[in-house]
């Protein structure tokens, strides 16, 4: 993090507007995605099974199948990164080994889709959802 967060609490952070929307999106992922795997390790661990990849290895994996996808679709996926995200940290009690890798689990295509709807169903009532880049600001790219 920038040092200008060093001593801040977590409210004035979470309420910087200069955190873009898109930047909370891929901090979520990321926190997501080094969840999942740092699980993936603990349960192999002890085991003969060869340890999973590096979280990098998984994000990179991940990502190259998102690639080329609709800046709705990234907005969708990030908009259900975020929610997701709060639910599971943002209580501030929350600890990483009562999250479970179903509870963490990135959003299905099913849920994408669902969240397109929703925001195509807002954009015919006037409200921007299209397929065009929104410059840069898509949650996730």
């Amino acid at each position: 993090m920038n040092s200008r967060y060093t001593d801040i609490d977590p409210k004035t952070i979470a309420d910087d507007k200069d955190i873009t929307y898109a930047a909370r999106a891929r901090l979520a992922y990321l926190r997501l995605v080094i969840h999942l795997n740092q699980l993936e390790h603990e349960r192999v661990k002890g085991t003969r099974n060869p340890a999973p990849p590096h979280f990098w290895t998984a994000v990179e994996e991940d990502l190259a199948r998102r690639v080329g996808k609709r800046a709705i679709y990234k907005y969708a996926f990030g908009s259900l990164i975020i929610v997701k995200d709060r639910a599971l940290w943002g209580n501030n009690a929350t600890l990483a080994k009562d999250i479970t890798a179903d509870r963490a689990a990135l959003p299905t295509n099913e849920e994408i889709t669902a969240k397109i709807a929703q925001l195509n169903g807002r954009a015919n009532e006037g409200e921007a959802a299209d397929d065009k880049s929104d410059g840069g600001d898509d949650p996730m790219v």
